[in-house]
């Protein structure tokens, strides 16, 4: 297999946005169309692969393994006080219930984003 079939693998093996899993706007889509622009079909199927070409296609390999891995995540874990701030707890719990309720279709009402209601969670 190729670095540029491998490289191409990993972008394609990115999840989608939940909010759009249809829509255009992928990482996905973003990376695997700069990788298309950079090397295009008639340079990547030619026998001779340059050295120069092979370091390139290493370079954004080699991170994206890293990014899909979590290897940050693990080096440098987050604490208590990152997750839970205690100006407000539940911040980032609303976030993430604000994306689920979004990516069902449901939204909040009017008079809660006027006048900026949190909520329980």
């Amino acid at each position: 297999m190729s670095r540029l079939t491998r490289l191409l693998e990993v972008i394609r093996s990115f999840p989608s946005t939940p909010l759009r899993p249809e829509g255009p706007t992928q990482m996905s889509h973003a990376l695997e169309g700069i990788v298309n622009r950079s090397f295009p079909p008639s340079t990547s199927s030619s026998v001779s692969v340059g050295s120069a070409q092979d370091r390139a296609i290493e370079r954004m390999l080699t991170p994206l393994e890293r990014i899909k891995s979590g290897a940050a995540l693990h080096q440098y874990p987050l604490s208590s006080k990152t997750l839970q701030p205690q100006h407000d707890p539940l911040y980032y719990k609303r976030i993430l219930d604000g994306v689920e309720r979004a990516s069902k279709g449901i939204g909040r009402s009017w008079w809660k984003r006027f006048f900026q209601v949190r909520g329980e969670a």
